[in-house]
């Protein structure tokens, strides 16, 4: 059971080279290299009930990039090239449509896509090769994307999307890890007939069953800075790092820290500066384990640890949500992917819905800094792994006078558990992945399936 729900989450990634040399957008692939071919399946009866077979509608994918551009490839087996219309209505004629959702954030429902989520349309209409949108807002043409397509049994579009028209995506291994799906319309006559889609509910738009992107490592953009980037403001890249849990920080150095924020007023009233509570944090990831690594300035450190009240002291509680798709609604977590962790000098304790079993964390004070450096096994994170990227939140407890004071949320919303007080965990580089599988897969044997169960609040996408 462990092996299908990996092989699952697997599949469900879809890897982009690096182009050396841009395509030329000219209708003809012999340019591209090695490119990975995406099939896209067969339509059903839902969403295409007069499907006669693979003459009347089948289609074939790809992609590549670059510093410039996501260059986007679709090859149409289509026995009658139909298309009368032109702009937005294009979709009513043979056209094929991409949608990105590029924080891999998004919840079903169009009505809950956000202004970073983009649906572009390719069709060869009255008026020649016209590209246009549907999200984040409605574009008759978009004259930023060039496109070329030939027209035949065989139809190819060839695209070159900017990053610019991707917002905030960037050709920066890591940064984020979009999601995204893939609609080739048909018409035959006088109207849509049907579509095929690359993942279920497409068409609704359901991008919790989107397809993982990411971009393959390039050393070119490895010295390029993100232009919009900054660690912790919109998500995490945790990066790949052998770590030994000892209390020493000394191996972090290399890895981008996340800064904690001021308090507000509701969340530390008393709050009396920097020496009162501040700090800096760290996660990183490697076949076994998530860690986390956290420099503290408090000025009085109290931990009373009464009973399995931890967070009542001084304490930092890491919440993760494995499928990021709830984050705590309200106070009472309602999932099983839905985890909190405290860490503190009594030790380390796990909320609902497991007993921690395994996990260590380590604290030592430097004078008015309180070292926190700990380890949580993958085994005791599941759902969550690093094959997928997760939502999460940190918060910061400080209790000068033997009592909570307040606390610092990395999110406006984290104490509450508000979804808004969450953002993306995302794992790099990519090529590490399989060391992941091999480690969980070689835990098998000690998970049985009811095990797994409890777990496992749902299957990993496909």
């Amino acid at each position: 059971m462990m092996a299908l729900l990996l092989a699952a989450s697997l599949a469900a990634s879809y890897e982009v080279p690096f182009a050396p040399a841009p395509p030329t957008i000219d209708g003809d692939l012999a340019d591209w290299t090695e490119p990975e071919r995406l099939d896209i399946p067969d339509p059903t009866t839902r969403t295409y009930p007069g499907w006669k077979g693979a003459q009347d509608l089948t289609a074939i994918a790809f992609f590549c990039y670059d510093e410039r551009a996501l260059y986007f490839a679709c090859v149409v087996a289509d026995d009658k090239f139909n298309q009368p219309y032109a702009g937005l209505e294009a979709s009513k004629g043979d056209s094929v449509e991409l949608l990105l959702d590029v924080r891999g954030d998004s919840a079903i429902g169009s009505h809950l896509f956000h202004d970073d989520d983009y649906c572009f349309g390719f069709a060869l209409s009255r008026n020649g090769p016209t590209v246009y949108c549907r999200y984040p807002e409605k574009r008759e043409k978009v004259a930023t994307i060039e496109l070329a397509v030939v027209a035949g049994e065989k139809t190819l579009y060839e695209a070159a999307i900017p990053w610019s028209e991707l917002d905030p995506l960037e050709p920066y291994t890591g940064r984020w890890t979009p999601r995204f799906s893939i609609v080739v319309n048909d018409n035959d006559g006088t109207d849509r007939e049907g579509y095929a889609e690359l993942t279920p509910r497409t068409a609704v738009p359901d991008p919790t069953q989107f397809q993982t992107m990411i971009l393959a490592p390039n050393e070119r953009l490895r010295a390029r800075t993100p232009k919009s980037w900054r660690p912790g403001a919109n998500g995490y890249d945790a990066p790949w790092l052998e770590v030994k849990v000892n209390g020493d920080l000394a191996e972090w150095a290399a890895v981008e820290p996340i800064e904690l924020p001021k308090p507000t007023e509701t969340t530390y009233p008393g709050w009396e500066g920097p020496n009162d509570l501040s700090g800096k944090l760290w996660l990183a990831w490697d076949s076994r384990a998530l860690y986390l690594a956290a420099a503290i300035t408090d000025d009085d450190h109290v931990q009373p640890a009464r009973g399995t009240e931890p967070a009542r002291g001084d304490s930092i509680q890491l919440y993760v949500d494995g499928f990021g798709d709830s984050f705590y609604p309200s106070s009472w977590l309602r999932h099983r992917d839905d985890q909190v962790f405290t860490f503190s000098s009594a030790g380390l304790s796990y909320g609902f819905p497991r007993r921690l079993t395994a996990g260590r964390v380590v604290f030592r004070r430097e004078g008015k800094v309180s070292c926190y450096e700990a380890e949580l096994p993958w085994e005791v994170l599941l759902p969550a792994t690093a094959l997928d990227p997760v939502r999460f939140s940190l918060v910061v407890n400080d209790a000068d006078g033997g009592k909570l004071q307040g606390s610092i949320e990395l999110w406006p919303g984290a104490v509450e558990r508000k979804p808004s007080g969450s953002r993306r965990l995302a794992f790099v580089p990519a090529t590490k992945l399989k060391d992941v599988q091999t480690y969980l897969e070689g835990l098998r044997p000690k998970f049985e399936a009811e095990e797994l169960e409890a777990a496992l609040r749902k299957p990993l996408k496909k």
